[in-house]
């Protein structure tokens, strides 16, 4: 019969010939590449030889962002992927999606572009593959990028089949199916800065001439690689401080990276407190800077120049800043270090570096930087008390800032 024809095509994965054979009950193909109605029909006559109960997949996406505390960033992240697949096999239930079409669909992601214009965002998949066609390897998404599309569906995916009843042979789709790390790639991670290149980013018109460049938000331009350099913390994390996190505790000044109020946080440990160096209390002038803000009271944020973007993340377009002047030309203003292994979150590695130079203890430094402790004791005890933190920290060496950043007096804006 015809039915068991589509059914045969589908489980051998030729998805054109079925949709051919299935022209005949199915209303079309409208709208979609693959068009819903084709989909579904398809969906229900070649799914494991059973009955499908899911919800399409769009009902499914939806019900998991409603019931999943998602930041809004993820949640754009995760519609954008299930919008992809559907656009490729229609909105088919969550339960007719086998590896094959999982796999078709992949092969289409691979071959997007890293970055879209405004035009190519209203594409759809196949439209947006098409018009990238003249893409170098190096244009297109990376495989991470890949990975985490795959990851994302199968995620729903399973999140789908706790809800709703699935077959008992069903197994997620996705399983098995991301990319293998590129050989070429498999020994290149995120590099530590050297001191070399500690004395390049300070030695910028930012921190010689006391330049605030367009996309630098201000005071966040000067601040914020400072303070990375000296607590390791993540972009995030200092570009959504308060003026109220800058405080003393036992004595000591510390920076307090919660999660009060729509603040995100990576895992439980990066909330924390973390000592502050005396550099920064003393010559450097962070306290003064601190106390300016606090005095404007004019909103609660230490970095108010700096403005959520379309994902309501704080640093995302601050960080695209950072990333282009780390590598533009120093004739040009910028740091002319052209290695893409190093980030700004390279200063994270750097401090972690010095950390291990000066001998600091491993569930020290773990503390201030927000990893997890590892060992059977990492779960006794509490974190790092900020005045322990304070003595290890002044024992290593920040001398490559240091030097550089009083070599010059401090620039009026």
């Amino acid at each position: 019969s015809k039915v068991e024809s589509v059914r045969e095509a589908r489980q051998r994965g030729n998805f054109d010939v079925a949709r051919k054979l299935a022209s005949g009950f199915a209303e079309g193909f409208p709208d979609m590449p693959h068009g819903q109605a084709g989909a579904r029909q398809l969906a229900h006559v070649g799914h494991l030889g059973g009955t499908v109960n899911a919800p399409p997949l769009t009902e499914v996406v939806t019900a998991y962002l409603a019931e999943k505390n998602l930041p809004i960033g993820t949640q754009m992240e995760t519609n954008k992927t299930v919008r992809r697949f559907v656009e490729v096999h229609g909105d088919v239930p969550a339960s007719a999606v086998n590896k094959a079409m999982v796999r078709e669909w992949r092969a289409l992601v691979e071959q997007l572009p890293k970055r879209q214009t405004a035009r190519r965002k209203k594409m759809t998949i196949t439209e947006l593959v098409a018009d990238c066609a003249s893409l170098t390897p190096a244009e297109r998404l990376t495989f991470t990028s890949v990975n985490k599309d795959v990851s994302t569906l199968g995620t729903v995916l399973r999140f789908a089949s706790d809800k709703w009843e699935f077959p008992d042979a069903w197994r997620c789709p996705t399983e098995g199916m991301k990319i293998k790390r590129p050989r070429e790639l498999r020994k290149q991670n995120r590099k530590s800065f050297t001191d070399a290149d500690i004395r390049a980013i300070f030695g910028m018109p930012i921190y010689t001439q006391g330049k605030r460049p367009i996309g630098g938000a201000g005071e966040a331009s000067k601040w914020m690689p400072i303070l990375a350099a000296y607590t390791g913390a993540r972009v995030g994390e200092i570009g959504q401080l308060c003026v109220k996190d800058i405080f003393q505790e036992r004595g000591v000044w510390c920076v307090d990276l919660n999660e009060d109020d729509t603040k995100g946080k990576k895992t439980a440990g990066s909330i924390r407190r973390v000592a502050l160096h005396s550099d920064l209390t003393g010559d450097l002038g962070f306290l003064k800077y601190v106390e300016q803000r606090r005095k404007a009271n004019d909103d609660p944020w230490l970095f108010n120049a700096l403005k959520p973007d379309t994902k309501k993340t704080r640093t995302g377009s601050w960080g695209k800043f950072f990333g282009r002047i780390l590598r533009e030309d120093v004739a040009k203003g910028g740091c002319g270090i052209e290695d893409r292994l190093k980030t700004f979150h390279s200063f994270r590695h750097a401090f972690k570096t010095k950390a291990r130079e000066a001998g600091v203890p491993e569930d020290v430094h773990e503390d201030m930087t927000g990893h997890a402790r590892a060992g059977v004791g990492a779960a006794y005890g509490n974190r790092t008390p900020v005045n322990v933190q304070s003595g290890w920290l002044e024992k290593m060496d920040f001398s490559a800032v240091r030097t550089v950043l009083l070599r010059y007096p401090e620039q009026e804006h």
